[in-house]
Order: structure tokens, then sequence, then C-alpha cells
């Protein structure tokens, strides 16, 4: 990871070649005053991405456990119709950890099987969630199930003590 300073016009300083031979390119930055963020969301700008992750997100952080959670992408209206991509990352998300077969899923979000299964394993592949391989109990003996899930996130920094005068 190369943590680098913008100039004052929001890009990168120095030579281009920092951009070019790196695989990720992000920005996390506060709202301008235009765009009405609370003191604790930020706009996440993933300008170059090869794992395809491309995109304008706005994310909020929880204070009392210091994590992020992901409010959608930055400047798309609340009630815009979302992908099932998006529905499925979203639907697994709020209930991180809890794994579904591909069926369930497809029966909740009222969708065809192998469009879900395509669409979880396009997930799995930029390490959006999560896949399990397991062998559950079936009327003709045991049989190969996969289970997808987000991932309970895990936050190892200690809040800062305030220090006493």
């Amino acid at each position: 990871m190369v943590l680098h300073h913008e100039n004052k016009n929001g890009g990168t300083r120095g030579t281009t070649a920092i951009c070019d031979n790196v695989s990720e390119v992000w920005r996390l930055r506060k709202g301008e005053p235009n765009e009405n963020l609370s003191d604790t969301q930020r706009v996440l700008e993933i300008s170059k991405s090869r794992s395809g992750c491309t995109g304008k997100h706005q994310i909020d952080l929880d204070t009392d456990n210091y994590s992020w959670k992901h409010q959608g992408k930055f400047g798309e209206p609340e009630n815009a119709p979302k992908s099932l991509k998006d529905k499925l990352l979203g639907f697994l998300e709020d209930q991180p950890g809890r794994k579904y077969k591909v069926k369930e899923l497809a029966t909740q979000l009222n969708s065809n099987e192998e469009t879900v299964r395509r669409n979880l394993e396009k997930l799995c592949q930029k390490g959006q969630i999560n896949r399990e391989e397991t062998k559950a109990d079936t009327p003709g003996g045991k049989q190969k199930v996969t289970l997808y899930f987000a991932p309970q996130l895990q936050t190892s920094v200690e809040p800062l003590l305030e220090m006493q005068s």
C-alpha cells in the first residue's frame, strides 16, 4: 500500500508513474459543502481497480466500534433501481456471517437460481463476499453444498483514550 498526498486540485502529486504502477487507486475524501454529508460520512472513489471495483461509494463511520458501513453508490438517488448483484451484496452485508444457499437467496430476492449463482460468483471473484463448500444431509445421502456469506468485520483498533491534563 502506498499512501500519497494530493495536490491542491485533488490530483496525484509528482509523477504519474505512481498511479501507473499500482493495481488499485483509491481516494477517500470528505464531502464538498454542496454534497450535504454528515461529519462521519466519506466518499470512497475507486478510479483504478484490476478487480473491476471502480466507482464512487458513500461510507459512514460507526463511532461505537470504528467500523465503516457501505451506504451505496455515491450520488445515486436512494430509490434508484439496484442490480441483482447490488441487492445480493446488500442483503448479505446486512447479515454478516450468516450463510445462505443459492436457492435461499433466489427465493429471498425472487430471482432465477442460475442468475443468482452467476452474480454470487462474480462477487466472490471480486472479494466482496465469501464462499464455503460443505456437505449436507439430503434424502439421497450427503451432497456438496455451496454457501455464500459476507464476512463479519472485526476491528482491532483500540479507541484512543483522551489525555488528562
